[in-house]
């Protein structure tokens, strides 16, 4: 098995995950102001 490849893959889905949490946090906040 090539261990590279799954791990660009997590990084690319954690890197997903964190803008997608930011957007939702930003979203949230500029509501409550």
């Amino acid at each position: 098995m090539n261990p590279v490849r799954p791990l660009k893959c997590d990084i690319f889905f954690y890197k997903l995950q964190i803008s997608t949490f930011d957007m939702l946090l930003k979203n949230y906040l500029w509501r409550e102001v």
